[in-house]
């Protein structure tokens, strides 16, 4: 599923992307499955007391045959780039990954971390986040990691993962539409 000719680049501790991870009709093809899903209130820390923390839509995908691929797509991009640039102790999803719609003028998710309070439930160490929107599909949407001075790729097909623990936002999507995959690799908590 992953594109063979993709650049890897990263900065270590940090974050780290594959560009194009995936070929634009594999793109095409996981947001049309994914959208077959009921949609779901967001589960963010803090939601009902700041409703406007998180905005857009979110889906959660079963671990069920329709949709192991995508868990094992998440698996071999987080474990890949783990590997090569934070070396963090992983072992399995224990969180159902989550397809994304930030729809224009309705769609923003403000500065957060994904390590997460749910402890000992979850013990998120990696994000992985898979861009199935072509960039230039909408405005705003920028995904950012606290620190870069430059937002991550919008190149659809593109796939960014970062320890949990590093803050990150997409900024307010003005127009159109931007959809992501986001999935999780935990493992024992950090120390």
């Amino acid at each position: 599923m992953m594109d063979t000719n993709a650049r890897v680049i990263g900065q270590p501790g940090q974050w780290a992307t594959i560009v194009p991870g995936l070929a634009p009709a594999v793109c095409a093809e996981l947001a049309e499955r994914c959208r077959s899903l009921d949609t779901v209130a967001p589960e963010v820390v803090g939601q009902k007391s700041l409703p406007d923390h998180r905005v857009g839509h979110s889906r959660l995908l079963p671990r069920s045959a329709l949709f192991e691929d995508i868990y094992q797509l998440i698996w071999d991009a987080g474990e890949a780039l783990n590997r090569r640039y934070f070396e963090l102790d992983v072992s399995d999803i224990v969180k159902p990954p989550q397809f994304l719609e930030y729809v224009g003028g309705h769609g923003h998710f403000h500065w957060h971390n994904d390590y997460g309070l749910e402890r000992p439930l979850s013990k998120r160490k990696l994000t992985v986040s898979i861009q199935l929107s072509d960039g230039r599909d909408y405005e705003g949407g920028d995904f950012e990691v606290f620190g870069t001075p430059q937002p991550m790729p919008r190149a659809q097909g593109s796939i960014v993962v970062l320890p949990a623990f590093v803050h990150h936002q997409v900024t307010p999507v003005t127009s159109g539409t931007r959809c992501a995959l986001v999935g999780w690799l935990a493992g024992p908590p950090l120390r």
